[in-house]
Formats: C-alpha cells, structure tokens, sequence
C-alpha cells in the first residue's frame, strides 16, 4: 500500500485507487474508496455526494505509526 491510502483516512478523505488489492483490508469501505479501472474509469456522482464514513477507532489504531513498526518488525501487535 501507498502511503496516500494512509494520508486518505487519516485525514478522513475519500480515495481513488487503482489498486485491487484494497478490497481486502480491513479498513475498505465502498463509501470511501473507489477503485477504478481501464473497465471501470467512470467514477459515479454519488461517490462524491455521499459523506465519509468513519473508519472503527480499533481499525484506525492498527494502522498508527508505532503499531505499524510492529508489524515490520514482526512483533505481535497484540502483546
């Protein structure tokens, strides 16, 4: 992942990724994140009429600066 993922709902913003694999994170929402594609390139008005929904606070703190060198480092987050 780009940091601008991180930069997008840190700053509770909506994003346009081409990136797929977002799906698959836990902090993908539909509402906020639209992946676009060389099929799938129009991005629809209501994505941008509709609010940002809030990211869970136990989502959000994963994904803080001291929990991600954690995780680099391959130390359980949980411990």
């Amino acid at each position: 992942m780009s940091f601008r993922i991180f930069e997008a709902f840190g700053y509770k913003r909506k994003l346009i990724t081409n990136n797929h694999d977002i799906v698959a994170c836990n902090f993908y929402n539909e509402n906020n994140i639209f992946i676009i594609s060389d099929k799938n390139y129009e991005i629809p008005l209501g994505f941008f009429e509709t609010k940002y929904l809030e990211i869970a606070p136990e989502i959000l703190e994963r994904y803080k600066l001291e929990n991600w060198i954690l995780q680099v480092f391959g130390i359980d987050y949980d411990s």
